[in-house]
């Protein structure tokens, strides 16, 4: 064989090794993004999960005070209706004075 033949048969061969490298790292690519893929939905139901786990945490808080209050305010409203019962002419009279003083504005103002 002479020189020209031998270097189209290396030419040959080396692009053969070329595709074939080229066919792999094609399906490397393929994997790594598969593979990936798979970690980037695991990472976003971990993420997913953290973040429902600090909304049910911070829910949970709040729905806490929220019952604090409505106890509270249950507390004084039991308070209020114990003190009118308790002087129910102080809140008679304290109720004819405040809608005496609205009813006079009023009707200083349609003047």
């Amino acid at each position: 064989m002479n020189q020209s033949s031998t270097a189209s048969i290396n030419i040959r061969d080396d692009i053969s090794t070329l595709r074939s490298d080229a066919s792999k790292v094609i399906a490397d690519i393929s994997n790594l993004s598969r593979k990936l893929q798979e970690v980037s939905k695991l990472k976003s139901r971990e993420v997913a999960g953290e973040f429902a786990e600090r909304f049910e945490s911070q829910f949970a808080n709040v729905r806490d005070r929220f019952d604090h209050v409505g106890q509270d305010m249950q507390t004084y409203g039991r308070r209020v209706e114990a003190h009118v019962r308790a002087h129910p002419y102080l809140y008679l009279l304290s109720t004819l004075g405040v809608g005496l003083m609205v009813g006079k504005a009023i009707l200083n103002r349609s003047k």
